[in-house]
């Protein structure tokens, strides 16, 4: 390390403004001493030698790197001592340093064998080794970084910060060289522009980490890893920082804890105050008692007031203008914001702070002992967004270059390793093999001139990234011929590589294609599934178990599904098998499940296996499992608040792992939990274990076996729906979730007692979260919502600021979607669309016609699908508190208990003339389910899409009659409208004539229910139709119709009687 320091000591030297010139006054020996220096010839300068020479008056350097022709003179720092004078000769063989210079500033020369010393205090600094007739010290090339380097460059390199700030740096020799007033930076005026501060006494403490100042900052868009805010935390003492990137703000509370432990582990300090302004955030009862409970008080200022706030608003400030210098004179996309937060976060802890009279936070706590992250040495700080070169350890062949240029992020805290950007797949890594091209600092600049490439006809892009990059020309231009140019950073320990994947794999650069694209066939599966749930959220494995704020939770959670498999026997440890048998993985699934607001409640953890490397009939024969039906779990709310019901949900903890095994699988150890002196060995499974593609059908067998022996019976309708010999309790299964009704409270929890002995439930009366949805229970009403699915939707769109519209699709929606042009962005329109009919299917039947509509395209999006899903994103955006409301029917004069409204639209697809069928069934007023759908055969006129959607709506009704008679209630004869009296008196009679003959005999279903006098069939006008919605653009007044007859409404409008 001291030859290191040494070599990056020797390469700094501080130039005055002037050169020399003939007119500098130079003495004899030093005319004599130069003249003899060019005598030596023209030698190599490829090792970069330098020479201690006994003779030479002055030190001579050549290896300034700047662009100058004349020579220069300068100052040398060696080994912390500044010799002056030291000549500059740019095209000088050999680099002389000056005995007697060494001897002027106190340094001993001392002779050993064929080594001379150099000493300071008798201690040994420097060693000079003898190649031939002369004494050398060999230096490395210098990197960029360390070579002097102009005032300009120093400004970049060090976040933009201002001149006087750079002149007070090298007066307290925090860095070397002189300074003068850099040339004007158009990055530092636009992004350092600002309101006047606001001018207030803030006391100080008096100890680090005594008065902490929190504050969260909102960031739009958010990053690529769903990130939209970051908390900072500000010692008040010190002003040294921590931030931490959030999905939500409800996270704070939990980032907070983990800080105060990490104080408390490390430093066994715990602050005395905590400083906020009045957010939500910090607010919340539990997080207040935990405080005191610590004995922190919590100090918090008025509403709207930031200016109370100081010290962590002036901060956001100084972090915003640093994040914005560093993204603006690099070419990285603003999706990784938080790569530039956690770069900015480092300078200002590393960096002199104004406050602290020019001494750095990281310093300022050090002198307490008080340290809580390593200091950087600022010579190995790299501008962010520099061009590195790295070390490829994956390259399939050896020939092939092991570099490749990839662009620098910041170091991680705890290691030297750096954190660089792959541009061309927009992947971050994690390395330290890497070598710095020896070119100029200010190359990273992106110039305004700058053009963005030509977009062709198939393109994938890194999304969110505000403009693509192509990549292609900056590396040509920045192939580095000469190996000797670069100087390697690789650490002497064992080389180690980590690599992140985020969520998205796509490139940033376009990959265009000349393949026509009527030739390819898109597969229907998209890449990545759709996250159907929005109120969890998935950790990868390796963060889980580095993130330190979230460390214990994850650990308590994979302890406690460790201690759940060795419970359940799960499996029995034996040695590797013999012969051919296949050893499947598996690998760790955590998630954090949150709350109607966000909030996460619980850290769960699951081992899972590698199910897709079993092989059918050997470790496993049949699959198949049913699920519960969401039209059966709809229906059992609208009878909860029309009979006066009671609801409870349980969830069945590790349920899988209560199946038994139908075949002979091993698995290897679970990660991180081996059996000491047997990591060798495997498990044979003996249940069920997670991941395997028989665990759903044999935990259904074992669930529906235990359910039997608490006298239920399973309906014939829905395998999933269970009812007590007596209809007291009806059960609703859908996997390991459980909704549980009936009229005697007490009945329901001897029953789920009797269950609890049997399966460990968590049970929960009323509950606020079932299946994605969200439940608010009301006097005599119930309503479903999934805002938090639409706000999703909106992110990843990055539409969360967009402006509403009041209705899902424009009036020319039908004629412009016809049109052909380029396919674009086929992925992301996949996704969307699983959400929206996801969405559309459950709580939201007013878009399901335009979803339907969208959906026909979801193999060949272009430009105008994508604005019309984008029209339909901004009506979510306007209608995002929209509830679906199940209430209790005010008239006792209902026709029937179960309604259905059918509708349809003539010759709706111009493509091939076939018509659209929509339908609406209702439970006690309450819609339960509902379709949207495209006929398979062209309608010959209006009375046959009419009577097929008739006849679709009757099959519909005629399985809910079933279901709702399995709930013990006796209905009368359901009845259908329809508002085409052609289409109604069909139904009725069994003539048949020149316009009716042809209809198949398929649809003639609804005839015979009519006849059996199973169904009642009523004419109704066009304007109570509520299917209208379902099967054709409406109007805005329309719409609003629709939403009061489909029992859609805003939360605030719904009173609580």
């Amino acid at each position: 390390m001291d030859k290191l320091q040494s070599t990056l000591k020797i390469s700094s030297i501080r130039v005055p403004d002037t050169p020399l010139t003939n007119e500098t006054p130079a003495s004899d020996s030093d005319t004599f001493m130069i003249n003899c220096y060019h005598s030596l010839g023209e030698q190599t300068q490829e090792h970069n030698p330098i020479y201690l020479d006994s003779g030479a008056g002055r030190t001579v350097i050549n290896t300034f790197s700047l662009p100058v022709t004349v020579t220069h003179e300068g100052t040398l720092v060696f080994k912390g001592i500044h010799i002056h004078p030291v000549y500059y000769v740019p095209k000088g063989p050999v680099n002389l340093l000056s005995v007697s210079q060494l001897c002027d500033h106190g340094l001993k020369i001392s002779t050993k064998s064929n080594m001379i010393l150099v000493k300071q205090q008798e201690k040994v600094v420097e060693v000079f080794h003898r190649e031939g007739n002369l004494f050398v010290m060999k230096l490395p090339v210098p990197t960029v970084y360390s070579v002097a380097i102009t005032n300009h460059d120093r400004h970049l390199t060090l976040g933009h910060p201002n001149d006087n700030y750079m002149e007070n740096m090298i007066k307290a020799g925090i860095i070397s060289g002189t300074y003068t007033k850099s040339a004007y930076c158009e990055v530092c005026k636009k992004a350092k522009i600002k309101n006047r501060p606001h001018s207030a006494h803030l006391p100080q403490t008096k100890s680090p980490f005594f008065k902490l100042h929190l504050d969260t900052l909102q960031i739009s868009p958010s990053n690529s890893k769903g990130h939209h805010y970051v908390l900072v935390i500000i010692d008040d003492f010190s002003r040294f920082n921590r931030i931490y990137c959030l999905t939500h703000k409800s996270q704070a509370e939990s980032f907070i804890e983990s800080y105060l432990n990490e104080l408390k582990n490390k430093l066994n300090i715990t602050p005395a105050f905590l400083h906020t302004d009045r957010g939500g955030e910090f607010s919340s009862k539990g997080f207040v008692d935990k405080l005191k409970e610590k004995g922190i008080s919590f100090e918090q200022g008025p509403l709207n007031s930031p200016q109370t706030n100081g010290v962590a608003e002036r901060f956001n400030q100084s972090l915003l203008s640093k994040m914005r210098c560093i993204i603006g004179q690099s070419n990285i996309p603003t999706s990784l914001w938080d790569e530039a937060a956690n770069h900015a976060s480092c300078l200002l802890n590393q960096l002199p702070h104004k406050f602290l009279n020019f001494t750095s936070p990281i310093d300022k706590v050090d002198e307490y002992n008080s340290r809580i992250e390593p200091k950087i040495d600022l010579t190995r700080i790299l501008p962010f967004g520099m061009k590195v070169i790295v070390k490829n350890n994956t390259k399939p062949s050896k020939l092939d270059l092991p570099g490749e240029i990839m662009k620098a992020l910041t170091f991680e805290k705890y290691s030297d390793s750096l954190r660089v950007l792959d541009p061309k797949t927009g992947r971050i890594k994690v390395t330290r093999d890497y070598t710095v091209p020896n070119h100029q600092i200010s190359s990273i600049i992106r110039h305004p001139e700058e053009t963005l490439p030509h977009e062709s006809k198939l393109i994938i892009r890194l999304p969110k990234q505000s403009q693509p990059q192509d990549c292609s020309s900056s590396v040509q231009s920045n192939i580095v011929t000469n190996q000797e140019s670069l100087t390697t950073t690789t650490a002497k320990s064992k080389d180690k590589h980590y690599e992140y994947v985020p969520y998205y794999e796509q490139p940033s650069n376009p990959v265009t294609s000349t393949i026509n694209q009527e030739n390819i066939i898109e597969g229907k599966r998209l890449r990545k599934p759709t996250d159907r749930l929005m109120l969890t959220d998935s950790v990868p494995y390796n963060q889980a178990i580095k993130d330190t704020s979230e460390k214990i939770e994850w650990k308590k959670a994979m302890d406690d599904e460790f201690k759940s498999l060795m419970t359940h026997n799960t499996g029995e440890l034996v040695p590797y098998p013999d012969g051919n048998e296949k050893v499947i993985g598996g690998m760790w699934c955590l998630t954090r499940k949150r709350n109607e607001f966000g909030e996460v409640y619980r850290y769960k953890a699951r081992w899972v296996v590698f199910g897709n490397h079993q092989e059918h009939l050997l470790h496993y024969f049949d699959t198949w499992a049913s699920v519960g039906r969401n039209e059966t779990l709809k229906t059992m709310l609208s009878l909860v608040v029309n009979l006066n019901l009671i609801a409870y949900q349980f969830d069945i903890e590790t349920a899988f792992l209560h199946g038994s095994m139908d075949a002979i699988v091993y698995v290897k150890q679970v990660e991180g939990y081996e059996e000491v002196g047997k990591e060798s060995w495997v498990w044979r499974l003996n249940k069920s274990l997670y991941g395997t593609k028989q665990a759903p059908r044999m935990w259904k067998a074992k669930l529906t076996e235990v359910l039997l022996s608490l006298s239920c019976i399973s309906s014939k309708s829905d395998e999933s729906l269970f009812i007590t010999k007596n209809h007291t309790l009806m059960l609703h299964i859908h996997v390991d979730d459980g909704f549980l009704i009936g009229k005697s409270e007490e009945v329901i929890l001897k029953f789920l007692e009797k269950l609890n002995l049997k399966l460990k439930l968590k049970i929960k009366k009323q509950p606020n979260q079932h299946l994605g949805y969200t439940l608010t229970w009301k006097k005599d009403m119930v309503l479903l919502n999934q805002s938090d699915l639409i706000e999703k939707l909106l992110k990843n769109n990055d539409m969360i600021s967009c402006k509403p519209v009041q209705t899902p699709c424009n009036g020319n929606f039908l004629q412009e979607i016809k049109e052909k042009s380029e396919v674009i962005n086929l992925t992301e329109y996949q996704k969307s669309i699983g959400l929206l009919n996801y969405l559309s299917q459950h709580t939201r039947p007013d878009i399901m016609f335009t979803v339907n509509q969208l959906s026909r395209y979801s193999t060949c999006p272009t430009s105008k699908h994508w604005i019309a899903l984008k029209h339909l994103l901004r009506y979510l955006k306007g209608t995002m508190k929209l509830n679906l409301i199940y209430k209790k029917t005010k008239t006792t004069s209902i026709i029937s208990e179960l309604t259905g409204w059918a509708d349809a639209d003539y010759a709706n697809a111009k493509e091939d003339r076939k018509s659209v069928s929509g339908y609406v069934i209702q439970v006690y007023e309450n819609p339960v389910c509902w379709l949207s759908k495209k006929q398979s055969v062209v309608a010959q006129s209006t009375t046959e899409a009419e009577y097929i959607s008739m006849n679709l709506c009757a099959k519909q009704i005629r399985w809910l009659t079933f279901v709702i008679k399995d709930l013990g209630q006796q209905i009368e004869k359901p009845t259908l409208f329809n508002d085409n009296s052609g289409a109604v008196i069909i139904s009725k009679q069994a003539s048949l004539n020149t316009n009716t003959k042809h209809i198949e005999v398929r649809y003639q279903y609804l005839r015979d229910c009519v006849l059996k006098k199973l169904l009642n069939v009523i004419q109704t006008s066009t304007t109570q139709m509520i299917a209208d919605i379902l099967t054709k653009l409406l109007g805005v007044q329309k719409i609003n119709e629709a939403l009061l007859q489909l029992h859609l409404e805003d939360h605030g409008g719904v009173s609580e009687n």
